[in-house]
């Protein structure tokens, strides 16, 4: 495999871009997001010694257009080995292109599939020969797409990454049209199939949940809705939810007073999940053991 350089272009349309301006708070994060997604495809389809990069070239006159080269290549520890290695497999940069943005008469590609797809709901995948595979939806419409689009539309981040390019950009005042041209094909997304890039919201996934006994400093209080207080445990900061019933009706009838960085040793769950990708936690407070206000702290003196 060599090093390769493909071309392709970026349009945005609309009467924000009139003047072929485009407020950088737009066009930086699409941007951004246009990088990190060829990057995250060639990564799920692509060995780990082949990389890819988007870099900007040019822009032209007309809407605000983007020129971007695709640039992929062997990291330098691979090259010296590529020559045993077996290549087949190694889709360049201009199929990542087209697994992305399709190729006239032979592939929709991800963002046509999105758009094919309107949100509707999936109802059954069917595996076919030649790696092709039968998307069927609940209303009865089916479309015939490749292994490695079924693959790159199952995975999360990536589906982020195109609703960052696409629909984002889409959703802002005056953006109606993003028009992407690569060498195979040309794709046009208007402001009203904006919705339909959205990421999916997956369920949550539990991993861990564990009891134990914490000295915490206190930060801050809520007395209102979910009760939800901030404590610091010498390492950082965190929000808690005071689920002590006993404890928050002494606070309600105004029997403790607080002060800054007063001291509780207390019975806290924490709990780890993923959602949507992402790694979360949460911590809830069971019971609290011991309460020290810091304005009743005093020094211990050496006898007494």
């Amino acid at each position: 495999m060599r090093d390769q350089n493909i071309s392709f272009s970026v349009a945005y349309g609309g009467p924000a871009v009139v003047n072929h301006e485009m407020d950088v708070k737009d066009l930086a994060p699409a941007l951004l997001a246009i990088g990190e997604l060829m990057e995250e495809v060639n990564s799920a389809v692509n060995p780990q010694y082949v990389k890819l990069a988007i870099n900007i070239r040019a822009t032209k006159e007309g809407s605000v257009v983007i020129d971007l080269t695709a640039a992929q290549s062997l990291v330098e520890s691979a090259k010296n080995l590529f020559a045993s290695t077996d290549v087949t497999a190694i889709l360049n940069a201009k199929e990542i292109l087209a697994l992305v943005f399709g190729t006239t008469g032979v592939s929709s590609g991800l963002v046509a599939f999105i758009k094919w797809l309107r949100g509707r709901k999936i109802s059954n995948v069917t595996k076919l020969e030649a790696g092709k595979y039968q998307i069927t939806l609940v209303d009865g419409e089916a479309s015939i797409i490749n292994e490695l689009e079924v693959k790159i539309f199952s995975i999360i981040s990536i589906r982020k990454k195109v609703e960052q390019f696409i629909r984002r950009p889409l959703s802002s005042t005056g953006i109606t049209e993003i028009t992407v041209t690569t060498p195979d094909n040309e794709q046009t997304i208007s402001q009203n199939e904006a919705e339909y890039f959205s990421a999916p919201l997956i369920e949550e996934q539990q991993l861990q949940e564990s009891t134990s006994i914490m000295s915490l400093q206190l930060v801050t209080i809520s007395l209102q809705g979910d009760y939800k207080w901030r404590f610091n445990d010498g390492i950082a900061a965190f929000t808690a939810d005071m689920l002590d019933q006993d404890f928050r009706k002494k606070v309600e009838q105004n029997e403790i007073a607080f002060a800054k960085d007063d001291l509780f040793v207390a019975e806290v769950k924490t709990r780890q999940y993923i959602l949507n990708g992402e790694l979360k936690s949460e911590r809830s407070i069971i019971k609290v053991k011991e309460f020290q206000s810091a304005a009743s702290a005093k020094m211990r003196l050496p006898g007494i």
